[in-house]
C-alpha cells in the first residue's frame, strides 16, 4: 500500500498561483504490514488561493530565522524574499550563526528596537523566546512564528510549519520497510526544547514501537548545530550497537553527521539511514547510497505563506490560522531527480 502524501495547504502568491495539490506531491514510502497505518494528517485553514493578494502599502516586514547559514532557513528566507518582492513589500531577514536562543534573543531585541510593522520568527527555543516576543505585542507589532513555535501561543498570531509529527511517522514507516521490519533502530536528534524536532521524535517513536520485529534502542542527542558533533554521537552509538539496522536523523545536521559516521564505519547501505531535510549535501549522500531516504520540507513555501499572512494581516484581515501545517515529501534515490522533488531541494 502506498503511503498517502497527505493534505497540502494552498499557498496564495501575488499571481494567485497555488502550490501543488496532494496528488502532485510524490510519496514513495510503503506501510509494513506489522506497523500501525498512518492516518492522513489534518491541516488547519491556511491562506486561500482563490484570489491574488494586493498589499495596501509597502509594508516593512522582518524575518528572523533559526540559523542564518542553514540551508533550510536560507531557502525559507529566499521564498519569503521572492514573495515580498512579488507583493511589493519590503522584507529583511537575519538570524544567528548558531541555532541557540542565547544568540537569537539579542537579534530579536534589536529588531524590536528597529520597529518593523510585522515580525516573522523561527524561535530557537519554545520557552526562552516567550518573553522577548511578548514585547512585540506590547509594542503593537504582530508576530507570526514559522517552523518552530513557542509554548505560550498568546504571544503570536499564528504558526506555519511542516506537519512534523506526521513526518516522524513517515520516517518510521520508511525505516521499517527498509529493514524488513526487523533489527535495532536508533534516533539521533537535537536536545528537547524545539517544537519541530520534538514533534518529529514523538511521531517517530510512537510509530516505530508498533513494529513487532523492530527493537527501538532509544535516542541520543547532539548539540543541534554542528554536524561534526552528530558524527561524534553516531560513532559512539555504532560502537555500542554493532548490529544496528536503521537510524532516523531528525534534522539535516544530524543526517549529515550520521552519514559521515556510517560511511567511515564501512556500513553505507547496510545501516538504513532516513533523515529529515534535503540540502545538496544530504542529496549527495542519498545518491551515494549512505542515506536511504529524506523527509523533505517545503521550506520556501513556508516563507512565502508567512509573507502572505503578514500582508493580509497588515491589510486588516486578522483571520490568520492559529496553526498551518504543510505536508512533507519522501525523497529516495529513485525520485530525487524528478522535477516534483527537485524544486524542494534547499539552497546550497
Amino acid at each position: 500500500m502506498v503511503l498517502a502524501a497527505g493534505l497540502l495547504v494552498a499557498a496564495c502568491t501575488s499571481t494567485g498561483t497555488a502550490t501543488p495539490s496532494a496528488s502532485e506531491a510524490p510519496a514513495s514510502a510503503t506501510v509494513p504490514a506489522s506497523a500501525t497505518p498512518i492516518a492522513t494528517p489534518t491541516t488547519s485553514n491556511g491562506p486561500s488561493a482563490s484570489a491574488p493578494i494586493t498589499a495596501n502599502s509597502n509594508y516593512k516586514i522582518t524575518l528572523i530565522v533559526g540559523q542564518n547559514n542553514d540551508p533550510f532557513f536560507v531557502t525559507m528566507a529566499n521564498g519569503a524574499t521572492a514573495e515580498a518582492k512579488a507583493l511589493g513589500v519590503t522584507l529583511t531577514w537575519q538570524g544567528p550563526a548558531n541555532y541557540d536562543p542565547s544568540v537569537q534573543i539579542p537579534i530579536v531585541d534589536a529588531v524590536l528596537a528597529a520597529k518593523p510593522q510585522f515580525l516573522i520568527v523561527a524561535p530557537t527555543d519554545g520557552t526562552a523566546l516567550i518573553a522577548p516576543l511578548k514585547q512585540f505585542g506590547s509594542a503593537g507589532i504582530p508576530v507570526l512564528t514559522v517552523d518552530s513555535d513557542v509554548t505560550d501561543t498568546s504571544v503570536r498570531i499564528g504558526n506555519i510549519t511542516s506537519n512534523n509529527n506526521y513526518g516522524g511517522q513517515v520516517a518510521a514507516q520508511q525505516i521499517a520497510t527498509l529493514v524488513n521490519n526487523t533489527g535495532n533502530v536508533f534516533m539521533l536528534c537535537d536536545p528537547p526544547g524545539t517544537s519541530t524536532t520534538t514533534d518529529r521524535a514523538n511521531g517517530f517513536e510512537a510509530t516505530i514501537k508498533t513494529v513487532s520485529g523492530i527493537t527501538y534502542v532509544g535516542r541520543q542527542n547532539y548539540n543541534a548545530t554542528d554536524a561534526s558533533d552528530a558524527t561524534r554521537v553516531m560513532d559512539a552509538e555504532l560502537a555500542a550497537q554493532p548490529n544496528l539496522a536503521g537510524v532516523f536523523a531528525c534534522d539535516g545536521n544530524a543526517g549529515l553527521g550520521a552519514a559521515t559516521a556510517i560511511k567511515s564505519a564501512g556500513k553505507s547501505g547496510q545501516i538504513k539511514l532516513v533523515s529529515f531535510d534535503v540540502s545538496p549535501d544530504l542529496v549527495a549522500q542519498l545518491q551515494g547510497g549512505t542515506i536511504s531516504g529524506l523527509i523533505i520540507q517545503r521550506s520556501a513555501d513556508i516563507g512565502a505563506l508567512a509573507v502572505d499572512d503578514a500582508v493580509r494581516y497588515l491589510n486588516g484581515d486578522h483571520n490568520v490560522a492559529p496553526e498551518t501545517l504543510l505536508t512533507t515529501i519522501v525523497g529516495t534515490a529513485a525520485n530525487i531527480e524528478t522535477p516534483d522533488v527537485q524544486k524542494y531541494i534547499y539552497a546550497p
